[in-house]
């Protein structure tokens, strides 16, 4: 794929089953998970799975400004994303939602 993928981290929380990005095409400076052993920076082109890399990164809820979505519980949701997320001119505004914190690993990328 012609994909191009820059900057990302992925995050997940306690899981029963490995957890393994996946990405096609190329990536830059993005730290990704890699079968619920940690987190690794990559960069490069893949067709599919990433190898494990070298480098290990601790990315946890406490890196990001905020991981809790308003009106979201027991997997449901129970309001209008469009008012939640959108400034009052319509512009987006997550609130700090998945945005790392200045002192994450990640917040250098």
């Amino acid at each position: 794929s012609s994909a191009t993928y820059s900057n990302l981290v992925s995050f997940y929380t306690a899981s029963s089953v490995p957890v393994s990005d996946k990405f096609l095409g190329k990536l830059t400076n993005c730290i990704y998970a890699y079968k619920s052993t940690g987190y690794y920076l990559f960069s490069g082109s893949v067709d599919g799975s990433v190898s494990k890399g070298s480098s290990t990164y601790s990315i946890s809820k406490s890196s990001f400004k905020s991981t809790s979505i308003p009106g979201y519980s027991s997997g449901k949701y129970a309001t209008n994303y469009h008012t939640v997320f959108r400034n009052s001119d319509g512009s987006v505004n997550m609130n700090g939602l998945f945005q790392l914190s200045s002192g994450s690993y990640g917040a250098k990328y």
